[in-house]
């Protein structure tokens, strides 16, 4: 009821979308404008542990999952469903 409430009014009155979220209440971040701001934070992201094992987990179930509806589509052509 808010959210409908909010966005009323905040394409009656023709703001940008950062205004109107201050009008809410919201608080609105100090944007970085560096460029090795962003890379830093991406290397970060890319060395730790966790994401290599999600990416290697990711990898071999889409790998039987793949393999495993591949050799059922195979086996049902040869029984002739």
């Amino acid at each position: 009821m808010v959210s409908a409430v909010h966005l009323i009014f905040c394409s009656t009155i023709q703001c940008t979308s950062l205004e109107c979220l201050e009008l809410a209440g919201e608080v609105i971040p100090e944007k970085t404008t560096g460029i090795e701001d962003q890379t830093s934070n991406f290397r970060k992201v890319w060395k730790t542990k966790a994401v290599h094992l999600l990416s290697v987990f990711i990898l071999i179930y889409v790998g039987v999952e793949v393999t495993i509806g591949g050799l059922l589509i195979v086996k049902l052509n040869r029984v002739g469903c």
